[in-house]
């Protein structure tokens, strides 16, 4: 997996990583959710965010980020980037601790 520790620029909701775009959305559920693409051709990279059912976070400018596995350094990616920033809370999502963080961009981005 490529490294993602380049900082990001923020162009709207699309952020610059790497060759990867960043994309902050909503998601059908009304979470917000962190999407990579390849920059050059758009194919979706990897997903940044989970969702977890029944879990209520402490607000809509908090998410939980998947820093295990194919995504092992993207928290620490997008905390260096100033995209997230860390809440020291995790939770458990099945085999997985999940970090919780707090998105910094304002809420005019999302």
């Amino acid at each position: 997996m490529q490294t993602l520790t380049e900082r990001l620029q923020v162009h709207g909701r699309h952020i610059t990583l790497n060759q990867c775009t960043v994309e902050i959305t909503r998601n059908a559920r009304g979470s917000v959710a962190i999407q990579l693409y390849d920059a050059e051709d758009g194919t979706p990279f990897t997903t940044a965010t989970i969702f977890v059912p029944g879990l209520e976070l402490p607000s809509e400018h908090h998410v939980v980020i998947k820093n295990y596995s194919e995504n092992e350094g993207i928290l620490e990616a997008l905390e260096e980037a100033g995209v997230v920033k860390r809440t020291g809370v995790s939770i458990r999502t099945g085999f997985a601790s999940c970090p919780v963080a707090e998105l910094i961009l304002e809420p005019d981005q999302i």
